[in-house]
């Protein structure tokens, strides 16, 4: 009788406990999220992001000058689990730690206060889902006159701002236990990757590769327990990626057993914060031909010409096809092919069109890779240089990327089309995913290869053509060009182009009427699905 009634009594505790502490979570809320103050919420919360390197900018978080840039809104992939499932865990398992850990919150406590006088907490704005800054709550570590929004790898000598509670709390990860408190008013998961700083704009950008910003922050994650604090931010990155594929119920608990092992016994952490940005040096030089087919590029051939020459790697030919145009478009490729050799100018005999062109400059092309672009697109500095060294280190023989669309004027339009991760032959087929100016193609793997003569996703049926060949089209999740949409874009006129889709499938394809349809109503599905994903 006495144990039923120290149950009941217990039970009764434990409920007046959580309502309680709901209730001020609930009042917390807002403020945890910056509601009170507007003016500290990050303008970038629900956008997708690239970083953009500037030298006028103030260096941030991870030690390199430059800002993240819109390319568009971020989407948002929840399932039941992580929608509901995990939220439920999260609350059962926090509120329990709340309650279970309080000895410990109390010893540590005191343990700060007579070490180093001053707040036994430290909180900080970090990046939450969707890039919602929040506040975080840590044990206090560091001495006062530590600098705040620095990481550990950026102070000078960091063991002099490290107390002697710090350093222990800290390599058994006792100073993140304030953050239950954090995943109980639902800013955070117990397991997720962990929250960038607002100001780790390399880190942020090169999670955003992954869908990483979009999925809730953790106490402890896959990363944490694959290398933690001395791994490169690129390599953290991917980890946080894999943890986003991966995410199940078996798979957090995968982590969180893996984090008890650590945390016993850790020799990962290094008194370096996130790690560094490795910088990333291309060892290839092989050269690679750039195809550029042109009619009547007045206005946008200069723009695409001045994209090349600013690229990084510098080992290129960029062989422009004129196909008879009857502007000035040669005399500009002249201008410029006067004062670098790697560009040249090739005439053809008569108009063929855009496959024809593409073809004149393959036949004359010396590279050992071949990469496209059309007169009126664009490429970012670094989109060679990372293609290539991509392409080398999974030794691919085709490559695509991200690119983000913009108007006739140059402007960006909010827009841009993601790369899978890999692509093969018959998906091609239904999915007009890859886009022609991210395309390289490593022409000593593939041999030789042509586009074949018909008024439409002539570029897409020669990827077919050459993944035939058993090779895999390997995406970088990375936007490295510019896709320009002019008011005479073939592109523009969604009837036409279904037509000549479905034209593809019979004639060249050679496709009866049952398998024609299936592959064209796959192709309709993902275009009507990649058209509402890129809406502004």
């Amino acid at each position: 009788m006495e144990i039923k009634k120290i149950l009941i009594a217990s039970s009764v505790a434990l409920g007046a406990g959580f309502a309680g502490l709901s209730a001020i979570a609930l009042s917390k809320k807002g403020e945890s999220v910056y509601d009170d103050k507007p003016e500290e919420k990050n303008p970038m919360e629900g956008k997708r992001v690239i970083f953009v390197q500037d030298d006028r900018d103030k260096e941030n978080a991870d030690g390199v000058k430059g800002h993240l840039e819109s390319v568009g809104d971020a989407v948002v992939k929840d399932n039941f689990y992580t929608k509901y499932g995990k939220r439920v865990l999260d609350i059962i398992l926090s509120f329990g730690g709340l309650v279970v850990l309080s000895p410990i919150y109390l010893g540590t406590a005191i343990a700060i206060k007579i070490d180093d006088p001053g707040p036994v907490f430290f909180t900080q704005k970090r990046m939450g889902k969707n890039k919602e800054f929040f506040q975080i709550h840590k044990f206090r570590s560091m001495k006062m006159a530590t600098p705040r929004d620095v990481p550990t790898h950026k102070l000078d000598n960091p063991d002099q701002y490290i107390t002697r509670v710090g350093k222990f709390i800290r390599a058994h990860s006792i100073d993140e236990l304030p953050q239950i408190w954090d995943i109980f008013i639902g800013n955070m998961s117990v397991i997720g990757p962990r929250p960038a700083l607002w100001n780790q704009d390399l880190l942020i950008s090169e999670r955003e590769k992954y869908g990483v910003n979009e999925i809730k922050p953790g106490l402890t994650g896959w990363a944490q327990i694959n290398g933690r604090d001395e791994i490169e931010i690129e390599e953290k990155a991917r980890l946080d990626g894999e943890y986003v594929e991966k995410q199940s119920l078996a798979f957090d608990m995968k982590c969180f057993m893996g984090t008890v092992s650590k945390v016993a016994q850790d020799d990962s952490v290094v008194e370096g914060g996130t790690g560094k940005m490795k910088k990333k040096i291309c060892t290839s030089n092989k050269l690679v031909s750039i195809i550029t087919p042109a009619y009547n590029a007045h206005g946008y051939i200069e723009a695409a010409i001045e994209s090349v020459i600013a690229q990084t790697y510098q080992n290129w030919e960029m062989l422009v096809a004129n196909d008879c145009s009857n502007d000035d478009t040669a005399q500009i490729v002249e201008k410029y092919a006067s004062e670098d050799s790697r560009i040249k100018l090739l005439n053809l005999p008569q108009n063929g069109g855009v496959a024809k062109a593409r073809n004149y400059a393959i036949e004359r092309a010396e590279g050992a890779y071949i990469a496209f672009l059309d007169a009126d697109d664009m490429w970012l500095p670094d989109k060679l240089e990372k293609q290539i060294e991509f392409m080398e280190e999974k030794n691919a023989a085709f490559s695509f990327t991200s690119y983000e669309i913009i108007d006739e004027k140059g402007e960006k339009t909010g827009k841009y089309v993601s790369s899978k991760k890999t692509m093969r032959a018959n998906e091609i087929l239904r999915n007009t995913l890859i886009g022609c100016l991210t395309v390289v193609v490593n022409r000593e793997q593939v041999g030789d290869f042509r586009m074949p003569l018909i008024s439409h996703a002539e570029d897409s049926m020669a990827w077919h053509e050459i993944l035939k060949r058993g090779y895999v089209a390997y995406g970088l999740p990375e936007i490295l060009a510019q896709y320009r949409v002019t008011n005479s874009s073939l592109t523009s006129s969604k009837k036409k182009v279904a037509k000549l889709h479905w034209k593809n499938y019979r004639s060249y394809c050679g496709f009866g009427l049952v398998k024609s349809g299936l592959y064209f109503t796959s192709y309709a599905f993902h275009a009507a699905t990649k058209a509402k994903k890129n809406k502004k």
